[in-house]
């Protein structure tokens, strides 16, 4: 999933969570300056994502509301009616590699047409790439396209390992009872990294299907039909359609869910693809209102609104992150002082030295 627009809360000074010098520091201050080290967003729970790894420069944090749901998960599974820890771990393991290399799809390809993408949020129902392509239709598009091709080419890479391993009828499966995959397979120890392959397979194909087939903001669907009607209509009346399809597309799949198949998730999916086309509609009502109604050149402005709105969330998310460095550099600088008051600079190592050096000249430049 690709949002064109997100929107950091900036941390309100003036929130309960604000660190208070009054009554000497007390437990809300220790509390706040936690959280501020611990996640983005302190004063918001909404944006409390915690932070993994940066690669290509692309920072990737994973939400804390994913971790809670991947543990709820794994503790629902242990009866073995639910089919056991075992195989839901497995099946964790291979839907958070596979959205987060979905994602890096979307970002690379971004990239490729000379767009910006620098972050990933993994949350509970997917994966947030922050991608600003160029404004125009074909970008946008191939920028969308960039996550599905990650998992065409997945297919192609399990498929051909299935086959090798002599398991060639679990490539096409049963899409509405999987499990009847595992029936007939061949020997192979060991057994967990076949099943393991299995389920990369599996997960890997429902990703892309229900990417594609969910014609409905934020999933891939709903941007490619948004996409290739932009390239006839333009944008906003191309953005206002997708949206009344994305709502459609929610209802049909919140009933089919809930009455034939019985499923809270697609449920859950359903109200998550409600939501996103609702805030899709209002963000497009905002700029609509900005540009006083849009005729003539309308497009044309709004598209300078959304390059704007861009790039002051892209130098927002640059002062997020040097504020969160600076954080950490305090936290790491105080460790420091802290071990040499207890311990003497005798104690410090190496690397510990050239930090306190760095830390030293940073403060003393500030």
């Amino acid at each position: 999933m690709t949002p064109r627009d997100h929107h950091h809360d900036e941390f309100d000074t003036g929130s309960g969570w604000k660190d208070s010098d009054a009554g000497g520091g007390g437990g809300g201050g220790r509390w706040s300056r936690f959280m501020a080290r611990l996640v983005e967003n302190p004063d918001n729970p909404a944006g409390w994502s915690l932070f993994m790894f940066r690669f290509k420069g692309i920072e990737t944090r994973i939400h804390l509301a994913t971790v809670l749901f991947m543990i709820s998960m794994l503790l629902w599974s242990i009866p073995p009616k639910h089919g056991g820890i075992f195989y839901m771990s497995l099946t964790m393991i291979s839907l958070f590699v596979i959205v987060l290399l979905h994602e890096f799809g979307h970002c690379f390809a971004c990239r490729r047409v000379g767009g910006e993408a620098d972050r990933i949020v993994m949350l509970p129902f997917g994966g947030v790439a922050l991608c600003i392509p160029p404004n125009n239709w074909r970008d946008n598009l191939i920028t969308t396209v960039g996550g599905p091709a990650v998992n065409v080419l997945i297919f192609f890479i399990t498929s051909a390992a299935l086959a090798i391993l002599g398991a060639a009828d679990a490539i096409i499966f049963n899409l509405v009872n999987p499990s009847t995959i595992f029936f007939g397979l061949p020997e192979f120890k060991p057994f967990w990294l076949l099943t393991l392959l299995i389920a990369f397979h599996v997960t890997n194909v429902y990703i892309l299907l229900l990417n594609l087939a969910l014609l409905m903001f934020p999933f891939d669907g709903g941007r490619i039909v948004q996409a290739l009607m932009w390239s006839k209509l333009g944008y906003r009346r191309a953005t206002e359609i997708a949206v009344n399809i994305g709502f459609l597309g929610a209802m049909i799949l919140g009933i089919v869910a809930a009455v034939v198949f019985e499923e809270v998730m697609l449920v859950l999916i359903a109200i998550f693809g409600a939501m996103s086309c609702w805030t899709e509609r209002q963000r497009l009502r905002a700029e609509h209102d900005l540009v006083g109604g849009g005729s003539g050149g309308g497009d044309a402005i709004m598209a300078a609104v959304r390059r704007q709105q861009r790039e002051d969330e892209a130098e927002q998310r640059k002062t997020e992150r040097d504020q969160d460095r600076r954080r950490k550099d305090e936290a790491e600088l105080d460790r420091l002082l802290s071990k040499i008051s207890a311990t003497g600079m005798d104690s410090l190592n190496v690397a510990e030295k050239r930090a306190l050096a760095r830390l030293s000249k940073q403060k003393r430049e500030s």
